[in-house]
């Protein structure tokens, strides 16, 4: 299951406090084409107060979930991509220039830093 699908299943199970956990599997597998089992959906109810924590400070779309270490500066780069990306071919080189700039303007005595592709 994806962060997506793992927040929507706590939600559905909040919302239907007396559904039993073969009906959450039915639920998973109608509305999501899952096949889950009951260890699954027993560990996911386990873990739902730290998946809805998680759910206001991460972007669950993403494959990989990482702290942010300078959350200043993505914030400034996600507000510079945002003003740029339809009037500017938004390159990663670019992209990545941008950040730098943005970074050392922010944090002018940063230990070394490499951004990731993509």
């Amino acid at each position: 299951m994806t962060d997506e699908v793992h927040l929507a299943f706590v939600r559905y199970k909040k919302d239907h406090l007396g559904a039993t956990q073969k009906e959450l599997i039915k639920w998973l597998e109608d509305i999501h084409q899952l096949k889950v089992n009951q260890a699954t959906v027993s560990s996911t109810l386990k873990w739902s107060t730290k998946l809805l924590t998680k759910a206001t400070t991460s972007n669950l779309s993403s494959k990989c979930q990482k702290t942010v270490k300078f959350l200043i500066m993505e914030a400034a780069l996600t507000k510079w991509f945002l003003a740029n990306r339809e009037h500017v071919n938004l390159s990663e080189d670019l992209i990545r220039e941008s950040a730098m700039k943005i970074i050392d303007r922010l944090y002018p005595d940063h230990p070394p830093f490499e951004f990731s592709n993509g």
